[in-house]
């Protein structure tokens, strides 16, 4: 028999595969470990992931060419069923990135879901390849009483010399 190894989502569970009582254990402990994963349960998905709702933007006014510089973006949840999501980076041309935030919602409320507002803080590493101006674009959701949420842009412009 050769080990095998299994990740869930709340640590790294090693098992023997081929004996019937291991593999029934092993159904065992994929359906207690599965709703607390945080990614699909047996009802279906468990989270939804959003364009976030940005705050603001930081990034520097000059850097060098070749330089790596960070751009910040504070981001907020409405209550505690939220989690900081992750950023997809779209490279238009060496003067322009796009970045768009998302934070993460969970639908089932695991361990129940606080009240207040929850903030987060993204970090996008940029490498700035060429001299000029280069535009940091970093899309975001706006709300509306309604509902009806719609999207805007933030646009920073940082210096490579």
């Amino acid at each position: 028999m050769e080990p095998r190894g299994w990740v869930g989502g709340i640590g790294s569970v090693t098992l023997l595969a081929g004996h019937p009582r291991r593999l029934a254990a092993l159904g065992l402990i994929a359906a207690i470990i599965a709703p607390s994963s945080g990614c699909v349960w047996p009802g279906g998905v468990d989270y939804r992931d959003h364009l976030s709702l940005v705050t603001s933007v930081d990034a520097p006014d000059s850097v060098s060419q070749g330089m790596v510089f960070d751009v910040r973006i504070a981001t907020w949840g409405p209550d505690g069923c939220w989690s900081k999501g992750r950023d997809r980076i779209v490279r238009v041309d060496p003067f322009r990135i796009d970045i768009e935030p998302s934070d993460r919602e969970d639908l089932v409320g695991h361990g129940g879901c606080t009240d207040g507002e929850v903030n987060f803080q993204h970090t996008v590493r940029i490498w700035a390849r060429v001299p000029g101006e280069m535009a940091i674009n970093v899309r975001r959701r706006l709300r509306a009483p309604s509902g009806a949420d719609s999207s805007g842009t933030i646009q920073l412009k940082v210096h490579v010399f």
